[in-house]
């Protein structure tokens, strides 16, 4: 065996990433590493996706999704609730929240049970944005999703809200 093909080998051992059997079958974490990578372009391409759509109405990525989440949740949700739906902090959340309300697509009102407390929703101009937006929000999920079953959606949702929770368990650590 070569020099180069002995560093090589030993660099790979050593270098490991995972340490989960599973993921690195007989010590081979190639499978591994093009799994992170995936996951990674796949967050960038989604990223991408929701900047590219957001655009044309005058949003940005992140109000668009504070947008979306609103119309979601339906129920004037607090900011606290968003930032739990949108797994971000709540000064972030807050930062749209006051840019969207500026642009009068979003409206504060005061929350019945806690009189320190707001509540978030849609005024009427922002309910027209989302339906404006609806038809472009769809062609991308149809194009995006087109090969997805519902079996594979509730799989990957389930895999995705791990590596989320997991995740934020690190982050907190």
């Amino acid at each position: 065996m070569s020099k180069t093909k002995k560093v090589a080998r030993k660099l790979s051992v050593d270098a490991r990433s995972v340490g989960i059997r599973a993921l690195a079958t007989e010590g081979d974490e190639r499978a591994f590493r093009d799994f992170m990578s995936d996951i990674f372009a796949a967050a960038a391409t989604m990223q991408t996706l929701r900047r590219s759509t957001a655009k044309p109405f005058g949003l940005s990525s992140t109000e668009l999704a504070v947008m979306m989440a609103v119309a979601k949740l339906n129920s004037s949700p607090s900011i606290r609730r968003l930032a739990d739906h949108l797994h971000v902090s709540a000064s972030n959340v807050t930062a749209d929240v006051g840019k969207l309300v500026k642009a009068r697509l979003l409206t504060k009102l005061p929350d019945p049970d806690d009189a320190r407390a707001i509540k978030i929703a849609l005024t009427e101009r922002g309910a027209k944005l989302i339906q404006d937006m609806a038809p472009s929000l769809r062609a991308v999920n149809d194009r995006l999703f087109a090969n997805m079953s519902r079996s594979d959606m509730l799989i990957l949702t389930r895999l995705l809200r791990q590596i989320i929770v997991e995740g934020g368990r690190l982050v907190e650590t």
